[in-house]
């Protein structure tokens, strides 16, 4: 028989290797039992604490086999003792024995100990044997005559449970599968645990969220809730949890109810819910409420607040690259959209640039009630110098009221494999009386990316008596009235002066 007790006392013990953390419903200054669950059976998740246990052992005479059970505190937490007999305080071990008639040589060691670092500090015993180790409830007085235990964050409880035997040896097989009753430690106390619940929001990108802008484009009115919740046993036994917006004119906006969540067997839990808001909310602060069940029935339930933007900008554009030549301008056009829920008016710029680049924008500034867009215009100067391949970005920037942001930026290639640019310097026409003559500054450029020869000439006979020279260059250009020839590398430029004398008559 006593064989067959401690088979079954060993299956109770090693199948008490998953803890759930039950809690407790505080009202008033009334005290609630706080359970330490070794076994919890139905439908209840569990966790797996730190274990040491061998799957099969022989007990000798004067042998003993421990079992170790460690329950991490993820924040602080007082406890408070049952009233035993003999006026001590101390905590109950729930723990009940199946499977035949205790012999009175067996024994049943139960130790409680905080962990602080390397060190076992004992907070409670108890010592069972005989016909006590069938009992279901167990004393297990404080070491210290003490009404409660004040226990830091971070602090591990452990529980050590000893099986001894001194009579004649035996083997035992341990199962796992096979445990129909529940063991738990209870405590007593009004403020035992203590949960927490908070709520981040965040954007696409993972960037903590302050408001909402009611009129992006679709793809970017999304928002994620990071619900993060706790207890003292770093565990919580969620059951549901219900997240409602409510916007500033009372109209639920969302309304989501969750189930079925497992134990974290962390400090924390938390829960990602990525929501798609609708256009057009109103504004003023948008109410989120989150309201959280435990399994045990403990309700908690948190309001926060988010603004909803009375201005903001986004900028877009069908094309943002383009090309042109050296000299040349290129036009983008975009779109101003004030994502806000009011009227407002948009400041827009752009970067200045450098290498001879420069741009503009045009219109600087935009008044568009909430939802509405409108067009602007950005050109871009190419520099006579630009080089064939070579890109420059350009960034226009919308501000709205409030310093809220956005920009869009613009990328310009130059593609020209060659050419030039051909310039007069003053006015092109003049007027002279007879026998007077002026001179015409002729510059080219090559705005190519290699070195070319260029010609400067006319096949235009001049009137009767008048006469036209041209001077520069690197030489002549044979077969015309006048022509001369300059070879010229890119980016530089050379200068003729083509002079013209009137005739006397």
């Amino acid at each position: 028989m006593s064989r067959k007790f401690f088979a079954a006392m060993m299956v109770i013990l090693l199948g008490a290797l998953l803890i759930p953390l039950g809690s407790t419903q505080e009202t008033g200054d009334e005290l609630h039992p706080l359970r330490l669950y070794l076994h919890q059976g139905g439908s209840m998740d569990t966790i797996s604490p730190e274990k040491a246990v061998p799957s099969v052992t022989s007990l000798s005479e004067g042998d003993s086999v421990d079992f170790t059970l460690t329950y991490p505190l993820a924040y602080p937490m007082t406890m408070r003792g049952y009233e035993l007999s003999g006026g001590q305080y101390g905590v109950r071990l729930i723990l009940e024995a199946t499977g035949g008639i205790v012999e009175s040589s067996a024994t049943l060691l139960a130790h409680l100990y905080k962990v602080e670092g390397s060190s076992e500090v004992l907070l409670a015993n108890g010592t069972f044997s005989g016909s006590q180790i069938s009992q279901p409830v167990k004393e297990m007085p404080f070491s210290d005559p003490l009404e409660e235990l004040h226990l830091d964050g971070g602090t591990t409880l452990l529980l050590r449970l000893t099986a001894e035997r001194v009579q004649s040896p035996y083997r035992i097989t341990l199962a796992y599968d096979s445990l129909t009753t529940q063991g738990r430690l209870e405590f007593l106390g009004d403020n035992l645990r203590r949960e927490n619940l908070d709520l981040q929001v965040v954007d696409g990108e993972g960037e903590p969220l302050t408001e909402l802008e009611p009129n992006l484009p679709a793809e970017l009115r999304r928002v994620t809730f990071r619900i993060t919740m706790g207890d003292s046993f770093g565990v919580y036994d969620l059951s549901t949890l219900n997240i409602t917006a409510v916007d500033s004119g009372g109209t639920e906006q969302l309304t989501q109810r969750f189930s079925d969540f497992p134990s974290s067997g962390e400090g924390s839990y938390t829960y990602n819910y990525t929501w798609n808001y609708p256009a057009g909310i109103p504004s003023g602060d948008m109410t989120i409420i989150v309201e959280v069940k435990d399994r045990s029935g403990y309700e908690l339930e948190r309001n926060f607040t988010l603004p909803v933007a009375p201005c903001g900008v986004y900028l877009s554009a069908d094309a943002t690259t383009s090309s042109g030549s050296p000299g040349e301008s290129v036009e983008y056009t975009f779109e101003v959209l004030n994502t806000g829920a009011e009227n407002c008016t948009i400041a827009l710029s752009v970067d200045s640039m450098s290498g001879g680049w420069s741009a503009l924008v045009s219109p600087t500034s935009i008044t568009l009630d909430g939802g509405e867009s409108a067009a602007a215009t950005l050109t871009v100067n190419i520099p006579v110098t630009a080089s064939e391949g070579e890109r420059a970005t350009t960034t226009v920037r919308g501000v709205a009221p409030g310093g809220k942001e956005r920009s869009l930026t613009f990328s310009t290639d130059v593609t020209s494999t060659g050419g030039f640019l051909f310039t007069v310097a003053g006015d092109k026409e003049r007027t002279l009386q007879a026998g007077e003559y002026t001179t015409f500054e002729l510059t080219v450029t090559n705005t190519g990316s290699t070195t070319d020869t260029f010609y400067v000439y006319t096949d235009t006979p001049p009137p009767l008596g008048w006469n036209v020279t041209l001077e520069g260059g690197s030489g002549e250009f044979a077969g015309h009235v006048v022509g001369r020839s300059a070879t010229i590398s890119p980016g530089r430029s050379v200068t003729f002066l083509f002079t013209v004398e009137v005739g006397l008559e």
